[in-house]
């Protein structure tokens, strides 16, 4: 059984679904990571005009440390950030329609999508798409959602990850994913293995977002996805 999972950046799988993560290699399976946007400075970072390439080499190296102690195959597409990362106003606009996407977000969009169609997936048991609220998503965090939907239609389910810390800060989708019929799914896990394996992310990984990583963990009793069983119900996933 394989498990690919999207992940936005560096970090934001392991943050969301890291104890599963963990569990699913010990249990012998395979857990593939796809990191999209590869290619960026931490948030931290962001809007300094920063160009540092060495920044974005050190998060994958963070990373690429919990291979041999955790086990995933991690994946890097390196595209640079989204152009329209910090535009709010861009955020509140954006859809799935490329017209709503800067010209270099549209360039972006289009190659993942190309990406996407050279792959073969039919090995995957389970595919994992980020969920995020829209208010609160950065746009290349939207890219990556959006496309994957889009692509992904014509599976027979989905999972929708909630993605932390941002699912913590702004649960106003729990709602909206009830009212629809999408189905919780609570993952149990070790969080001490997690913590650990998060705390590699050093140039990422602000405090106060480990106190809301561990606050959801808690909350919920593990890590949550909501299965979308039917792809083809009409759903407006740009609402939430």
């Amino acid at each position: 059984m394989n498990k690919i999972i999207f992940s936005p950046h560096v970090d934001d799988a392991m943050f969301s679904l890291g104890g599963a993560i963990i569990n699913w290699v010990e249990q012998g399976l395979s857990v593939r990571i796809i990191n999209v946007f590869s290619n960026s400075v931490s948030s931290r970072g962001f809007g300094s005009k920063s160009t540092d390439k060495a920044e974005s080499l050190a998060r994958i190296q963070e990373e690429q440390s919990l291979v041999s102690k955790y086990g995933p195959i991690f994946e890097y597409l390196n595209y640079n950030s989204s152009g329209g990362r910090g535009n709010f106003f861009l955020r509140k606009l954006i859809s799935a329609k490329k017209q709503m996407l800067l010209n270099s977000d549209k360039n972006i969009k289009k190659e993942f999508e190309n990406y996407l169609r050279k792959q073969i997936f039919d090995d995957a048991s389970e595919i994992f798409i980020p969920l995020v609220p829209q208010q609160r998503a950065h746009i290349d965090h939207l890219i990556v959602r959006n496309t994957c939907l889009e692509y992904f239609s014509d599976k027979q389910h989905i999972n929708l990850y909630e993605e932390l810390p941002y699912c913590n800060i702004d649960s106003s989708y729990e709602d909206y994913m009830q009212k629809n019929d999408i189905t919780p799914i609570l993952y149990s896990c070790d969080y001490a293995k997690k913590s650990n394996a998060i705390s590699a992310y050093q140039t990422e990984l602000r405090p106060a977002w480990k106190v809301n990583i561990e606050k959801q963990y808690n909350s919920l009793g593990g890590e949550r996805v909501w299965l979308l069983d039917n792809m083809k119900k009409k759903v407006d996933f740009l609402n939430f």
